[in-house]
C-alpha cells in the first residue's frame, strides 16, 4: 500500500489505513486487493473511480 499512498488523496489513504487495522471479512479484503491492485498506474479517471468505490467500502464497513 506504500507505493499506492503516493498517489491517492491523503484522507483517503488514512482512512484505509484504519480500515486495515479492523479484522475484516475476506470478501472485503478481497474488493480491497482488486481496488488497490496496478492503482499507481492507473489513468486519474480511472483512480477516481476507484477512489469512490474504496470511500464506500471504508464507509460501509465503520472506519
Amino acid at each position: 500500500m506504500e507505493r499506492q499512498s503516493q498517489c491517492m488523496p491523503a484522507h483517503l489513504y488514512f482512512q484505509l489505513e484504519e480500515l486495515l487495522n479492523w479484522s475484516l471479512e475476506q470478501e472485503v479484503v478481497n474488493q480491497l486487493y482488486a481496488l488497490l491492485k496496478k492503482y499507481d498506474v492507473l489513468t486519474d479517471i480511472e483512480r477516481e473511480e476507484r477512489n469512490i468505490s474504496i470511500q464506500m467500502l471504508i464507509d460501509e464497513n465503520g472506519a
